[in-house]
């Protein structure tokens, strides 16, 4: 574990959290689930399904598979069905990233104010942070569900900053996808913030592209 950059980044005074890839270990088992999903449903998934869902919000891709492969249900049923095949799994067995939670608790011990920002369901994002014994760090957890945007765009960011009262200047924002990357850079060319971009099992072929834009990165093994 690299301790100069965890004592770095948890002396920013506020920081904005990604749930999936970042705080949680959790991408292996989203990989598998928009297969695993039409493979239940007798569909045969197309080979490129994981690329083509892999920036979609929960409501997209249940949308995407509404339209895509005649599924006959309601995009709130479709995404039911996706968060039943997943819920066990956050609250009982995804752990937490160990460089993570480093960084979170020694910013807890500095004061620092923190958040996540996930495209997860709420409830099941509570469940797996009080489980691994870190939701207590945080002041809230908003989903790009309940904000009614998406992080293709460092709107959302900024947005967030705003309304918690972070100052943008002294935020650091800690996210996993390139395209998550890519939008929380162009928030922090707007406003100061910086970006601390996460190794993950599903990040590897982006990772030469993420940590051009990001500020701060983990090497560690993914």
């Amino acid at each position: 574990m690299n301790e100069i950059l965890v004592r770095e980044a948890a002396a920013f005074p506020f920081m904005v959290w990604d749930l999936d890839g970042t705080i949680l270990d959790s991408m292996r088992y989203w990989l598998s689930l928009g297969t695993d999903y039409l493979i239940r449903r007798g569909i045969t998934p197309p080979e490129d399904l994981r690329e083509t869902i892999d920036s979609m919000t929960l409501e997209e891709s249940a949308a995407y598979f509404q339209k895509e492969f005649g599924i006959e249900l309601s995009v709130p049923e479709i995404i039911s069905g996706f968060l039943t095949m997943i819920a066990d799994e956050y609250r009982e067995t995804i752990p937490a990233k160990e460089f993570a939670a480093e960084i979170i608790k020694q910013a807890a011990e500095h004061g620092s104010r923190m958040c996540v920002l996930t495209t997860s369901d709420h409830d099941l994002a509570e469940a797996a942070l009080r489980r691994v014994g870190l939701l207590r760090y945080f002041e809230a957890i908003l989903t790009a569900e309940a904000l009614g945007m998406d992080k293709r765009s460092g709107a959302i960011y900024e947005t967030v900053m705003e309304k918690l009262g972070y100052v943008p200047a002294q935020t650091l924002i800690c996210e996993d996808t390139l395209y998550a990357v890519r939008a929380a850079a162009e928030a922090g060319a707007h406003t100061g913030a910086k970006v601390l971009a996460f190794r993950d099992i599903a990040n590897a072929d982006d990772w030469a592209q993420i940590t051009a834009l990001a500020d701060y990165a983990e090497e560690g093994a993914c």
